[in-house]
This record gives structure tokens, C-alpha cells and sequence, in this order.
């Protein structure tokens, strides 16, 4: 939500596997699902 990758917050936490970040730290609900299904092709 902050504009950090979760990459980097991987690396900021020390998290030796993405998965753990991941699960922990992502949330799905703030994802821009929207703009990113706009991106899609018109079928």
C-alpha cells in the first residue's frame, strides 16, 4: 500500500523465501485489480 515492492520488503525483512512475505505482507484487497483487467483484450 506504501509503494514498496515486495521484493525489496523481502530483502528489508531479511525473509529468506518470497512465499513468507508474501502470504504475510501482501494484501490482496489493496491489488489494482481494476486497472489491470482494463489492460486485458476485449474478446
Amino acid at each position: 500500500m506504501q509503494g514498496i515492492t515486495l521484493r525489496a520488503a523481502m530483502e528489508l525483512l531479511r525473509h529468506s523465501d518470497m512465499k513468507l512475505t508474501h502470504k504475510v505482507y501482501a494484501d490482496s484487497s489493496a491489488l489494482p485489480l481494476a486497472s489491470e483487467v482494463n489492460k486485458l483484450p476485449a474478446l
